[in-house]
């Protein structure tokens, strides 16, 4: 498949915000050329968002993924 198909078939794709994936491709290949210089960044912003996040997340739903154990399980 040529790269003129290619970009011909994400122009008829619907995507939000953006209008066409035509769009959303090219928006996004643009924007990841800076990502480089922002590499730094990545572990303090998990860090942080874990920090903020952490908090709001429910004791059923860290044993449902486990994080954390089982109450009933031990009881038994």
């Amino acid at each position: 498949m040529s790269s003129a198909m290619i970009m011909n078939t994400l122009s008829k794709v619907g995507v939000p915000l953006f209008g066409n994936a035509k769009t959303a491709v090219s928006y996004i290949s643009q924007k990841a050329k800076s990502v480089p210089r922002y590499k730094n960044w990545a572990v303090p912003g998990v860090i942080g968002g874990g920090w903020f996040i952490w908090p709001a997340i429910t004791d059923d739903f860290k044993v449902q993924i486990g994080l954390l154990p089982d109450p009933d399980a031990e009881a038994s």
